[in-house]
């Protein structure tokens, strides 16, 4: 079946809306691919999380190493590999609502493909509509080989460039007849603190943000089944102190966790073992057991 186009959003009965009732959010995710959890962040963790990520995005700007984009103009900045860039981020990664949501919906052994910021300025042009799965290949439609945790720094709305969503589109029975077309879609609106949670088969995109000042800084958390190659190759671009001091939930997070046989290191570890690089890796030897 092909999908048809999409209605006008206006001809829902109801969509989303932040809620602290995560069992709602659970049935609004299956019924539209998306929902928001209300309050995700406590107030402390907020703060934390706006001061980090402000200055971590300076310090790229003046070491000459950030990454612009948005239009023309480039007036978005993006952070990439949330992981190094403070303990703020690798705390996130424990959040209570990751367990929450992840094992009812991707499975045993799932793990991050992305970690990144998307800081969305006055400006912006938006993006073309995309769902997450076009990536993956093969391109399963019948159930969601990823899901996102997008954390709202600020206030979010249509004004500041809040996502477009074209509700229900997870389910293969409506899509955008042109990607730079948002017809039909809705857009992620929500108080900071806020976490949308949407699968990786919903159509949607960055909003363009009509706004005269601000900006709207969110962090997104990509994660994929266990059987998914990553986007981040986080085993590899993890630092070796930030390593060391990771604890079980972010390593199997980052893709040093064993699941059925795939992940293990030197060969078959058993399910659900923590890896680590071997300081002593079996290399090529000799018949009599010394290096080649």
């Amino acid at each position: 079946m092909q999908p048809s186009s999409p209605p006008d959003s206006n001809t829902y009965s109801h969509l989303p809306e932040p809620t602290t009732d995560v069992d709602q959010v659970k049935r609004d995710l299956r019924e539209f691919g998306y929902g928001f959890v209300k309050d995700a962040l406590a107030p402390e963790q907020l703060a934390a999380l706006q001061k980090r990520l402000k200055g971590q995005a300076d310090g790229e700007v003046a070491a000459g190493v950030a990454y612009f984009d948005g239009g023309p103009k480039k007036p978005n900045q993006r952070i990439w590999n949330l992981p190094n860039k403070g303990q703020e981020f690798l705390d996130l990664l424990e959040h209570p609502l990751v367990e929450e949501f992840m094992p009812d919906f991707l499975g045993d052994g799932y793990h991050l493909s992305s970690y990144t910021a998307n800081i969305n300025r006055p400006g912006s042009k938006g993006m073309g509509m995309h769902t997450d799965q076009i990536t993956i290949n093969p391109a399963i439609p019948q159930y969601p080989l990823g899901l996102n945790l997008m954390w709202f720094l600020t206030d979010v709305n249509e004004e500041n460039g809040g996502t477009r969503i074209l509700p229900k589109s997870h389910n293969g029975l409506v899509a955008p007849d042109n990607m730079f077309d948002i017809t039909g879609t809705t857009f992620a609106s929500g108080p900071a603190g806020t976490c949308l949670v949407f699968e990786s088969r919903l159509w949607h995109a960055t909003g363009p943000n009509v706004a005269k000042e601000g900006e709207r800084p969110v962090i997104l958390q990509f994660y994929v089944r266990h059987f998914v190659r990553p986007q981040e190759n986080f085993t590899l671009s993890i630092a070796t102190d930030v390593e060391a001091k990771l604890g079980d939930a972010a390593k199997q997070a980052l893709g040093f966790r064993v699941t059925a046989t795939l992940g293990g290191v030197e060969g078959f570890r058993p399910d659900g073992t923590l890896v680590q690089k071997p300081e002593k890796p079996v290399v090529a030897l000799k018949a009599d057991g010394s290096r080649l």
